[in-house]
């Protein structure tokens, strides 16, 4: 008998193929040849004759059978049915029991190795070289996308006082400020300064502002809180209709505006002021609100330069009681040619350990206010005086 799956030939006392489990068939006489697509043994005329298994191209050569070929190896589609470890019963199907058992070691040695190999290949595709997960499968050596900064030429606009309402932080005779605005290495963020006469009214080495678009160059850039929101003025800047808007509502609730048109220059920024020694004031208070901590009527105030220029030292004392400031502590303060102009902390002590103050020494005014844990809130504000 010859099995109708892998053309082993046996007495076909099992019922079927003692190799792989086949469906027996009684072996033909005469001229045959092997199929080469299933491996069944086909006999018939000599010539091309199709497979009566499975209907392949069989060519029959005359002089009987041609050498029989091993059983082919589909490791697409294996048999599930064949059983290569099933004991058999006699030494010649031990012999094809060995054989089979080779033949099954190689298939699943392929197959396994096959399936590893895919996976690592896959697992390699979806991570990068650092052990990341890739937004990109095409191989682990590609870059994985990385945003890049805003690249721009820092810009220089000449600002116009167009209209003013209000204290200004600046002269009345500053009719023309500067302008520059520089690229930030976060998406989307610009550092702006703009220095009226010689006092910069806005910005600092620190502070940013949102611009757009988040790439390139930007059309417009936006700070719309004040100053005791997130310690600074509000500004609004649109570079295809060359316009700003600044302003400020400070701590006392006072509010000031002012409009610019904008139109490029090539000028050098603006020196930085030169370094003044401390500086003392008197403060003598005009209205109080709440309950400071102070009874007096007059305080003193002292402003001491440091190295960073965006920063100074502060004390505030009444009646010999230092009310504001520390040894350490630090405010943020702009200078000008005449020494300090504007003093900024907009920090409770809830935040800082120490209360808010404002100071406009230019005009005068200074304005120290704070709100506690319990929600007590005092306003004091004050006409200085060098």
């Amino acid at each position: 008998m010859i099995c109708t799956v892998c053309g082993h030939l046996s007495d076909g006392s099992e019922g079927s193929c003692p190799r792989c489990g086949g469906a027996l068939a009684a072996q033909e006489k005469g001229p045959s040849a092997r199929c080469p697509s299933c491996g069944a043994t086909v006999s018939g005329t000599p010539g091309v004759v199709a497979c009566k298994y499975c209907g392949g191209r069989v060519d029959i050569p005359i002089g009987g059978p041609a050498p029989r070929p091993p059983p082919p190896i589909d490791v697409d589609e294996p048999r599930i049915d064949a059983d290569p470890f099933r004991p058999k019963s006699s030494e010649g199907n031990n012999a094809g029991a060995a054989v089979g058992i080779g033949v099954a070691v190689v298939f699943v040695v392929a197959v396994v190795g096959g399936v590893v190999a895919e996976k690592h290949k896959k697992s390699k595709s979806k991570f990068d070289d650092r052990g990341k997960k890739s937004t990109s499968i095409a191989s682990p050596q590609s870059t994985p996308n990385v945003w890049q900064p805003p690249r721009f030429e820092p810009i220089a606009r000449k600002a116009t006082v167009a209209t003013k309402r209000g204290d200004l932080p600046f002269r009345d005779t500053d009719t023309t400020c500067d302008m520059r605005i520089s690229p930030l290495p976060t998406s989307g963020h610009c550092r702006v300064w703009l220095t009226c006469g010689t006092t910069r009214v806005y910005g600092s080495s620190t502070s940013w502002i949102q611009c757009s678009p988040a790439t390139g160059a930007p059309t417009s850039l936006v700070d719309p809180e004040t100053t005791p929101d997130d310690g600074d003025a509000q500004l609004n800047v649109d570079l295809v209709k060359n316009t700003a808007t600044f302003g400020d509502t400070n701590l006392a609730g006072v509010s000031y505006s002012a409009t610019f048109t904008l139109q490029p220059t090539t000028d050098p920024p603006p020196p930085a002021p030169p370094a003044f020694s401390n500086a003392y004031y008197t403060a003598t208070v005009t209205s109080r609100a709440g309950t400071p901590p102070f009874s007096a009527s007059s305080c003193s105030i002292k402003v001491s330069p440091l190295p960073n220029p965006d920063l100074c030292r502060v004390w505030v004392t009444c009646n010999g009681k230092r009310v504001y400031g520390s040894d350490s502590s630090t405010t943020q303060c702009e200078a000008s040619d005449q020494g300090p102009a504007l003093l900024n902390d907009w920090k409770p002590s809830t935040k800082d350990n120490d209360a808010q103050l404002q100071a406009d020494f230019r005009r005068g005014t200074a304005v120290l206010a704070d709100t506690d844990r319990s929600g007590n809130t005092y306003v004091v504000t004050f006409k200085v005086t060098k």
